[in-house]
């Protein structure tokens, strides 16, 4: 058997020399391979191949792990209708991490009808600062369908990094709103205290009533504000802003007295009308008290309900629910109006232990016709007196009383004088005229306007 160290020498030098070019091709080839294919391993290849805690994440990597993040919080959602067929979105959001940031984080606003179907969307991307408050806002979102409800979701979780980034801090020195009911208007005056010049602001200006719902937001841009500088931020609504609550000097405790006699039900029995837009009405004035507020109601026919309808209470669906049960005593006919009885069960609880020390006290009055009840030998006109008697008495125990005649079959001066004053009487002729008059009187008891105005600055690295 030939081998080779029994080959020539000559042989051996060649095989020798070509096993070792061979070898020295052979790790030339492996080097340049290793460096061809070879690919590091980063924070961007798709696999966990250092100290990451999870695929490209936490660890050396500066995007942190969905697990190790802590849960954004979505404060609030809100639709706001601009005109018919146009509305704006708005939801506040906290991210709780500490330098933990996102860069173009996808959202989606989603609007829904009263059925829950979706009549649009409105999705883009914003930045996520870390350990702050941030709105995202949408405006001038069309369409065909009325939405009631909107939803706000982060598409997927956002890319978390973490970054020593931090916001520069503004200081909101004045916020000032004016015309409310005609085409409202804020300006703020903005100061950047920092020492460096801050870019790219994105300024929400948001309106609360006075139980912490949003009722309006607007949006403005700054491109630059220089150290030290101080601007004004001017934010616009093209139509009145409606509160659905009112801020009182102090709180008000309200009675409402209302008439449930036979003609309460002349003009339909089925439902029985005036009687169920009366109801409709005072629910909706009921709507408008405040958290601070409390509400109670009283019907009459030959005699105030006893008990009587609602105390005094905070709860005003309570109170909503009672003014629903109220109902006309059968047969009609057999029904007369007692005024004075009413208003002395309504003085009687807005003076009981439930009234509180510091709340104003309101009456509001409703009735469709003349007093008829008590009766009286020999004074004719007893019905009238008594309740004036009592109405007298509840004034000049600081109670303002509100009076409403509905229809035409009224003595207006004995509703005028069982008022406060002439002013605070009110004549509605039809049903329909009721529930303005409500409103008015709610007017009448407080001024409405906001009571927190807050201006929420963006400022993205």
């Amino acid at each position: 058997m030939n081998s080779i160290d029994n080959a020539p020498w000559a042989q051996r030098r060649q095989i020798i020399i070509a096993s070792v070019v061979g070898f020295v091709v052979l790790g030339i080839l492996v080097s340049l391979g290793f460096f061809f294919f070879y690919k590091p391993p980063s924070c961007t290849d798709g696999k966990q191949n250092q100290d990451e805690k999870g695929i490209d994440c936490g660890g050396v990597c500066a995007r942190i792990c969905e697990d190790d993040s802590q849960a954004i919080v979505i404060e609030w959602v809100r639709l706001f209708k601009i005109r018919d067929g146009v509305y704006s979105v708005a939801a506040r959001v906290q991210n709780p991490a500490t330098r933990t940031i996102a860069k173009d984080a996808p959202y989606t606003f989603t609007l829904k009808d009263a059925s829950g179907n979706v009549v649009a969307t409105r999705s883009g991307t914003t930045f996520i600062p870390a350990r702050d408050v941030f709105v995202v806002f949408e405006g001038t979102i069309q369409t065909s369908a009325e939405p009631t409800t909107v939803s706000f979701s982060f598409d997927g979780a956002p890319a978390w990094q973490r970054s020593d980034y931090v916001q520069p801090t503004l200081a909101i020195i004045n916020k000032q709103l004016a015309d409310i009911e005609n085409r409202p208007r804020m300006v703020a005056t903005i100061q950047n205290q920092n020492l460096t010049d801050v870019r790219d602001v994105t300024l929400d200006a948001l309106i609360y009533d006075d139980q912490g719902n949003a009722v309006q937001v607007s949006e403005t841009y700054v491109k630059s504000i220089k150290a030290g500088e101080t601007i004004e931020a001017t934010f616009t609504w093209p139509h009145p802003i409606s509160l659905r609550s009112r801020i009182c000097e102090s709180p008000v405790d309200t009675a409402l007295v209302i008439d449930r006699s036979g003609s309460m039900e002349f003009l339909g029995k089925n439902p029985p009308q005036p009687l169920t837009d009366v109801k409709e009405a005072a629910n909706s004035y009921l709507a408008e008290l405040s958290k601070f507020d409390q509400a109670s109601v009283v019907s009459f026919a030959n005699e105030a309900s006893h008990p009587i309808d609602a105390f005094l209470s905070p709860n005003i669906k309570t109170v909503q629910d009672a003014v629903d049960r109220i109902a006309i005593t059968q047969p009609p006919l057999t029904q007369n109006t007692n005024i004075g009885d009413g208003i002395k069960k309504a003085f009687e609880e807005l003076t009981s232990e439930r009234h509180r020390e510091k709340s104003g006290k309101i009456m509001v009055v409703l009735t469709d016709g003349v007093a008829t009840r008590p009766l009286k030998a020999g004074a004719k006109n007893y019905p009238e007196t008594y309740a004036q008697a009592i109405a007298n008495q509840a004034k000049e125990a600081g109670v303002r009383i509100f009076t409403i005649g509905l229809g035409k079959d009224l003595n207006q001066n004995f509703l005028k004088n069982i008022a406060s004053t002439s002013t605070d009487f009110y004549l509605a002729p039809t049903a329909s005229d009721l529930e303005g008059i409500y409103r008015e009187i709610g007017t009448k008891m407080c001024k409405r306007q906001p009571t927190t105005l807050e201006i929420v600055p963006s400022i993205p690295l």
